[in-house]
Parts: C-alpha cells; sequence; structure tokens
C-alpha cells in the first residue's frame, strides 16, 4: 500500500474517487431525462438493443435498469446490458461495468474485471474511468499499488476537468507522494477543484490558508473564503475550522 508519508493522503483519496457522489454524467443528462423513458421509447430501445445489437441503445437499458428509470430497478439486468455495449467497444458502458465490478452489484465483486473495464474506458478517454483507475492504482486494488500510475492517470482525468482527479492531485502535490512536493502546484489543482464546487478541495484550500505551507503565505481572508464555501456545503470540518478561525 502506500508510504507512511502519504498516510494521511489516503483518507483524502477518498474524497477523490470516481465513484464520489456518483453520478454518470450520459445517465444522468440526456440519457435518464424523463422523455427518454416513456414505455414507448423504452420498447423501441429493446427492440433495438436485442435486435440489430445497437450499443447506445444497450447502454440506454443499461441505465435505465439501474436507477429503475421507466422500468423495474434491476442492477442485475443493468450489468447485462452494460456488457452487451461494453464488448461493443462502448466507452461510458465499460466505465459502468468496472463500477458494478467495483461495488459488486449486479456481480460478484472483483477488483481485477473492475480494473479491466476501467482500463478499456481510461484508454479511450473516459475522465471518470481514469480517474477511478488511479484509485485503483492509489489503493492497489486489481492492480499492484502505485503512486506513480496513480499519479498519471489522475492527471490524464484532471486535464479534462474532472474534480475529483484534481482533488486527487492537488493532494500529491500537497504531501509529495509520486511526484515532487509543491504547495504552489497543490493550490492550483485544488483551486481548479474547489472552483468546481467540490467540497473536500475547498475544505483543504481553506486550511492551506489558514496555517500556510511551504510557497504558499498564510492568508486569512482566503481562508475565510474556502472554508465558509465548504462550509455551506454541509462540510463539517470546514464548518469547526471556520469557527476557530473566527475565535468563536
Amino acid at each position: 500500500m502506500v508510504n507512511s508519508a502519504s498516510s494521511s493522503m489516503q483518507q483524502n483519496a477518498l474524497y477523490a474517487s470516481a465513484f464520489d457522489g456518483y453520478q454518470s454524467s450520459a445517465c444522468t443528462a440526456s440519457t435518464l431525462s424523463s422523455s427518454a423513458f416513456s414505455t414507448s421509447s423504452l420498447v423501441e430501445r429493446l427492440r433495438l438493443a436485442t435486435a440489430q445489437t445497437h450499443a447506445e441503445a444497450q447502454y440506454a437499458l443499461g441505465c435505465a435498469y439501474w436507477f429503475g428509470r421507466g422500468i423495474s430497478q434491476s442492477y442485475i439486468e443493468a450489468v447485462v446490458w452494460y456488457r452487451c455495449a461494453a464488448e461493443q467497444g462502448h466507452v461510458a458502458a465499460q466505465y459502468e461495468l468496472g463500477y458494478a465490478y467495483w461495488l459488486g452489484q449486479g456481480v460478484t465483486q472483483s477488483d481485477d474485471e473492475a480494473v479491466t473495464w476501467f482500463g478499456a474506458a481510461a484508454k479511450q478517454g473516459h475522465a471518470h474511468a481514469q480517474c477511478a483507475l488511479g484509485d485503483a492504482y492509489w489503493f492497489g486494488r486489481g492492480v499492484t499499488q502505485s503512486d506513480i500510475e496513480a499519479v498519471a492517470w489522475y492527471r490524464c482525468a484532471a486535464e479534462q476537468g474532472h474534480g475529483g482527479a484534481q482533488h486527487a492531485l492537488g493532494g500529491v502535490y500537497l504531501y509529495g507522494v509520486g511526484v515532487a512536493q509543491s504547495s504552489v502546484t497543490a493550490v492550483s489543482w485544488y483551486e481548479q477543484a474547489a472552483e468546481q464546487g467540490f467540497a473536500q478541495a475547498q475544505l483543504e484550500l481553506g486550511k492551506l490558508y489558514q496555517t500556510g505551507k511551504g510557497d504558499v503565505a498564510p492568508h486569512s481572508d482566503r481562508a475565510t473564503y474556502w472554508l465558509r464555501r465548504a462550509a455551506l456545503q454541509g462540510n463539517e470540518e470546514a464548518s469547526e475550522a471556520l469557527r476557530a478561525l473566527n475565535g468563536s
């Protein structure tokens, strides 16, 4: 597992997970819109999926079963359809299938299978899958633990704007795990995640500015700003830090 220098980073990495507050952008946007899942639409998608091996229709049915939208919820049925689409190279379905194996929902839990499907999607540029693969390497699940590999995959996802991966990179630079330590670079990545509303990154920024570290000097106004933003999202640690900062 990770070295002792990164022990506190292990906990932070949980917040960087691709599954934190899980959403699939494709499933929760157009694919799962109410109009997309009228009865007639589902019948047509099912016809396409079974008769024409239509990967997008198979994926849509997988989403419908996973979330129980317009059809009885079933993880098992969702996995069946995700697999059909994934085996045809459908990138989002590959990620969803990896996620199912990671959690053991609808299938027997398997880190090896999860990493296989995350890897297939990650190589096609899927940001969620890239971050998930980073998590796998970070925790040594289904692969040999490697901080360097984790950072490489986090970076791929972060450069596409993935907030969880940006937060993860902030942490690895803050603690110098798998990269040369740089508080300035940590702040840069934390800020990108924080601006997207990622509460844990807002907290880390607030704490950084509260105490200062390396080339990042203490700055009470910035600390207050970021801690308040995190607290407004219900982050209790941020609320406590804010009270301490204000002497209350």
